[in-house]
């Protein structure tokens, strides 16, 4: 079934309270990594994406908002991401492996 991702948060008695839907209605996501890629200390949510581009939803206000930038060929099958600097340049880079089609690696440039 098509439908958003979703992020429950925790209750702080072992349940899950409010929960947040992010990322498209008709979402096809089969991969998911966190990591803070923007160096500003949150997490982000890297996601990896069936036939529609995958997309880094940048934290912002606390978990309350989700920036969504999308990247990538849409029409790729994304099945895992992965997270690392690659580059060693102090920001973390994205690879991604894809079923029939090259497997890819975006290098994360700061804005300047």
């Amino acid at each position: 079934i098509r439908q958003p991702n979703a992020i429950y948060f925790g209750d702080g008695e072992g349940g899950a309270g409010k929960t947040l839907s992010f990322g498209r209605a008709d979402g096809q996501t089969y991969a998911l990594a966190i990591a803070d890629m923007d160096n500003d200390g949150h997490p982000d949510i890297i996601a990896g994406n069936n036939a529609q581009p995958n997309a880094v939803f940048f934290n912002r206000d606390g978990g309350k908002e989700f920036l969504e930038v999308p990247f990538g060929d849409p029409s790729q099958k994304t099945y895992n991401v992965a997270v690392g600097d690659l580059d060693q340049d102090g920001y973390l880079d994205v690879a991604v492996a894809n079923s029939d089609s090259r497997n890819l690696v975006y290098l994360n440039l700061p804005l300047e």
